[in-house]
């Protein structure tokens, strides 16, 4: 079985030639051409999760960064907390201490 197809001449602005070719032929052709589509699309594709990937990675960085940043911020409110422990822990015991002797001075 033939079918013909118009393809069109790029040269000295001829009209297009009708060429003739198998059914085959024809079909060979585009599993070519779908074949080329399908490896395109591929190769996109590999380009576009490379570039994921790295936008990930820059992303994963930046977190790593804000958590650093997040526990040195956490590890010194801890220490301050702490140094406000302390603080109270010795006036409560400066308090005690003092109305210990308030109960001393006063008469029974």
């Amino acid at each position: 079985m033939s079918v013909c197809l118009n393809q069109a001449s790029d040269t000295e602005g001829t009209l297009p030639l009708l060429e003739q070719i198998t059914l085959s032929e024809f079909v060979s052709q585009l599993i070519q051409l779908s074949d080329q589509d399908r490896d395109e699309l591929q190769q996109h594709s590999a380009e576009e999760c490379e570039a994921e990937h790295r936008q990930a990675d820059l992303g994963m960085k930046v977190l790593w960064a804000e958590i650093k940043a997040l526990s040195r911020s956490n590890e010194r409110l801890n220490s301050e907390v702490q140094d406000l422990r302390l603080g109270l822990k010795r006036a409560s015991d400066a308090l005690e201490e003092h109305n210990s002797k308030l109960d001393e001075c006063e008469p029974s």
